[in-house]
């Protein structure tokens, strides 16, 4: 159970880090913003990781938390800017601007239990079957575990198949669940 934990932890990060800085850009429209969170964040998190291994910097847990941290640090200076700024306006427009009618409130029950369904669903085919296919297991996780292994992003070209053709982004993710959690049920599946 511990080891779930930490991956659901891992996800809800991901999740938050793309939360804040879409809401702090600008991204009013609450299910636009849930929509974008996970790839905002894993995108973000993933180009900051590969930009430090690129330099140098070492691929594990410290650097991982490190960096997670700092890329929290402009979203929550801009919201903090945006109430400074705008103060009890900005908390009045969005309250105005987001009443909700009776349609409103069940189109939003409709919509939020359509989104766990869907969530629910996808995460039982991701973790069944992410890694069956030869690209999944060949391209993407062993180059995570081996990036993880050897902290740096340049162990991509030894480990799975393809160099580094691709994109580290999905190798990266899957890193950073071997470099934290270990992996072991193995929670990276969530990515995909």
């Amino acid at each position: 159970w511990i080891q779930a934990i930490f991956d659901l932890i891992l996800v809800i990060s991901l999740l938050s880090l793309g939360w804040l800085v879409g809401l702090g850009f600008g991204v009013k429209d609450r299910l636009l913003r849930l929509a974008v969170a996970f790839p905002l964040g894993a995108g973000l998190m993933t180009w900051a990781l590969f930009l430090l291994s690129w330099a140098g910097v070492p691929f594990n847990r410290i650097s991982i938390v490190v960096t997670y941290a700092l890329l929290l640090i402009p979203p929550f200076y801009r919201l903090h800017h945006m109430m400074g700024r705008k103060g009890s306006d900005y908390a009045e427009m969005a309250t105005s601007n987001n009443a909700l009618t009776p349609v409103r409130i069940w189109i939003f029950r409709f919509s939020l239990l359509s989104f766990v369904f869907l969530f629910l669903f996808a995460a039982f085919i991701s973790l069944g079957r992410s890694y069956s296919s030869w690209d999944a297991i060949a391209i993407w996780s062993v180059k995570g575990y081996g990036i993880a292994m050897e902290e740096s992003i340049q162990a991509g070209r030894v480990w799975g198949a393809h160099n580094l053709s691709y994109p580290l982004n999905l190798s990266l993710l899957i890193g950073i669940f071997r470099s934290i959690s270990g992996d072991l049920i193995p929670g990276s599946k969530i990515v995909f």
